[in-house]
Parts: structure tokens; sequence; C-alpha cells
């Protein structure tokens, strides 16, 4: 049986500090949402490094991380576009006379 080797690039909270500093460029909108940005980030980096740590395969492990990012910015740009939709037409509704 083959002994799994861990390929941790860095801690979690190094993971996690990392993307947060990441984030100053390109703040998200995180609202009036009842979670704390640091639990979020912790959560979802800790999600990631398990996850790249189970694949063996370097090229593997590179395939993963790419669809990963691409999957999560496609993600992003729809529901930036949803969220737009949505403003235009309260936007829409707000200035309009029923009457």
């Amino acid at each position: 049986m083959r002994e799994r080797q861990n390929y941790m690039v860095m801690s979690l909270d190094d993971f996690v500090d990392l993307c947060m500093e990441f984030e100053y460029d390109d703040p998200i909108d995180w609202g009036e949402l009842p979670v704390k940005e640091r639990d979020a980030y912790k959560d979802v980096c800790e999600d990631l490094l398990k996850m790249i740590n189970s694949i063996d395969d370097i090229q593997e492990r590179e395939v993963v991380v790419l669809t990963s990012l691409a999957k999560a910015l496609v993600e992003n740009t729809v529901l930036h576009a949803h969220k737009l939709l949505h403003e235009k037409s309260v936007r829409i509704h707000i200035g309009r006379s029923d009457a």
C-alpha cells in the first residue's frame, strides 16, 4: 500500500490571509450576509487544501485547480449579471407609476 504524500504548500491560516489580502484589490460585496468573512474564507480554503492534498498526480491537481477556478469565475460572472438585472428591474419598477 502506497503512503499518500501531503502537498501542503502553506498553512491554512497563511492561505486564508493571502486570499483575504488578494480581496483588497477586488472586494467582495458581503452585504448583510450573516457570516464572518474570515470564517467563510477559512471554510473554503480548508476544503480546497483537503481536495488538493487528496490528489497524488501533479497534472491532475493542476487540472482540478484550473477547472475549479474557471467554474468559480463563471459562477461569479453569472451571479453578478443576475444582480445587475435585478437592480435594473427594481429601478424600473420604482420609477413606474401605476396610475
